[in-house]
């Protein structure tokens, strides 16, 4: 149930088997355990800002190789301190 709602708030339509003619749309996965763990790992919200930059890059399909690059580069303090997650807009917080 957490990765069905993740991927709903991330824009990310999870399907269960392959597309006829493998005719992937964007923002299309059928990377389950690669979510589920990544909800592990991230909780809800972290995973959710991940999947939000994949689905804002119109990928279709959606593979595990790119959510594990994806999380690797935006939570790795190799990669960046850990800053990317931190400097995301958040809905609550307004500019003025």
């Amino acid at each position: 149930m957490t990765v069905e709602l993740v991927c709903a708030r991330a824009g990310i339509k999870v399907i269960t088997t392959p597309p006829a003619a493998s005719k992937y749309r964007a923002r299309e996965t059928i990377a389950i355990a690669t979510i589920s763990g990544l909800v592990n790992r991230q909780t809800a919200v972290g995973a959710r800002r991940i999947l939000e930059v994949l689905a804002n890059a119109d990928f279709a399909p959606i593979t595990s190789p790119q959510i594990r690059a994806a999380e690797l580069l935006m939570t790795h303090k190799e990669f960046n301190s850990g800053s990317i997650l931190r400097s995301l807009p958040r809905p609550w917080q307004t500019s003025i």
